[in-house]
């Protein structure tokens, strides 16, 4: 099975630039916003090395989550995975935008926050995320399609802060045992927080959607990830098994070759394995001097990127 990819050098460039949170409690120091501050950072980093935007624009990036991280008590470091909900608001899983869709599963998890009995009882371990609309509309929160009898509830402000939810779901009409909140008007600016959590004792995958009102309650999984080569990108049209010597992209199923590359430049291609052999792509950068180089792939599928210092036997 084929996948895509984009892959890129650039060499760091001198220039600094500055990213600057907003606060959003009145303690500016306390572990909830820090860790708030924490995963904005972490998303914002993610976004900059995904365009390959160089370590000048990276860097001071992770200089600030340092810094934050050393101001965290011990019992709230971790590092919960972004492709996954949060055990709590501490930990919850910022949406960035939408239209939004992610998944994961509440096996393994603590029952954190309870809704409210006219909900639907629960007693079931819960994810959370964290939502902060840029603009004041309707919006669609589904968890249609989830593989288990869901409970939806949205706060506005973390559940902790005693709040009655401003939706809370149990069956949705036309989405079976799962959960969805409708035309639920949310204001920019303002933190809300989606609780996914089960009826009863009910856990397992789910699915969340969060978009614009109108679009129903969507039940379809997450659509793949789509990498677009960006003008300019070298594409590599390979066949995996390739023939030997694969002089398309450096790669060759289960041997080495390798094809040269210039700095600044953009691969676009894809990768394959089956039970013949894996795909491999390789290439060499000759540099005159010592310098830093930044690589920055793009894939949607996991994949390793290895640097070794090549001597030519010749």
């Amino acid at each position: 099975m084929f996948r895509s990819f984009v892959a890129c050098t650039l060499l760091i460039l001198l220039a600094c630039t500055a990213y600057a949170t907003e606060d959003r409690k009145s303690d500016p120091t306390s572990p909830d916003n820090i860790v708030r501050q924490l995963r904005q950072l972490r998303t914002e980093a993610t976004a900059v090395s995904e365009a390959c935007g160089g370590a000048a624009q990276v860097q001071p990036l992770y200089d600030q989550m340092n810094a934050l991280y050393g101001q965290l008590p011990a019992h709230h470091r971790d590092s919960s995975p972004l492709d996954q909900g949060g055990d709590d608001c501490n930990t919850a899983t910022i949406i960035p935008s939408v239209p939004y869709c992610d998944f994961g599963d509440t096996h393994e998890y603590t029952d954190t926050y309870t809704p409210p009995a006219a909900c639907g009882p629960s007693s079931s371990p819960d994810v959370v995320y964290l939502f902060i609309p840029s603009t004041t509309a309707l919006y669609t929160i589904s968890l249609c399609g989830s593989s288990f009898n869901t409970i939806l509830h949205i706060y506005q402000g973390c559940p902790d802060q005693g709040l009655p939810p401003i939706c809370c779901n149990d069956d949705a009409p036309g989405c079976g045992l799962q959960s969805c909140c409708d035309n639920i008007q949310l204001t920019a600016g303002t933190a809300y927080y989606i609780v996914v959590d089960g009826a009863g004792t009910s856990w397992g995958a789910y699915v969340l959607h969060v978009n614009f009102a109108g679009q129903g309650c969507p039940s379809s999984p997450c659509p793949p990830c789509v990498v677009t080569c960006p003008p300019g990108g070298i594409q590599e049209n390979e066949s995996c098994p390739a023939s030997s010597p694969d002089t398309i992209n450096g790669g060759h199923c289960g041997s080495f070759y390798a094809s040269t590359l210039t700095c600044n430049s953009t691969v676009c291609g894809r990768a394959a394995y089956d039970n013949n052999g894996w795909d491999q792509d390789n290439w060499i950068v000759t540099i005159s001097q010592p310098e830093s180089l930044r690589w920055c792939l793009v894939a949607e599928f996991p994949v390793q990127l290895l640097l070794y210092q090549y001597v030519s036997m010749g």
